[in-house]
């Protein structure tokens, strides 16, 4: 895996190695000066290069606890715990949907213009 160490992928990628632990939203955003609401794509970025995180959705930004810890064995794993709080505020998004646009017209379509 080979990321530039000064962007914020490379802080994340070193932040998620060096924490025995798991590693909360909160760290993610002070520790590698990623703007809150781009914690989640920061992290799909990762996972495109091989690493295995879940991503926690929630919908409230101040509302979180989501755990990522890395795994002891593989280090391009990672472990995903779930807020302790059974709040309906939070639920983890288990697999990705896309839906494929085959031209421009059905995006338009989709956007009502």
């Amino acid at each position: 895996m080979k990321f530039n160490p000064h962007s914020g992928y490379g802080r994340l990628y070193r932040l998620l190695n060096e924490t025995n632990g798991p590693v909360t939203r909160d760290q993610i955003i002070e520790k590698c000066f990623i703007p809150v609401g781009s914690v989640r794509y920061s992290i799909m970025r990762l996972r495109e290069h091989g690493l295995t995180i879940h991503v926690e959705y929630c919908n409230q930004s101040h509302v979180g606890g989501a755990k990522y810890t890395l795994d002891a064995k593989d280090k391009n794993k990672y472990h995903f715990e779930p807020p302790k709080n059974k709040s309906p505020l939070h639920f983890v998004r288990k697999a990705e949907f896309h839906i494929p646009f085959n031209n421009w017209a059905q995006i338009h379509q989709l956007m009502g213009a």
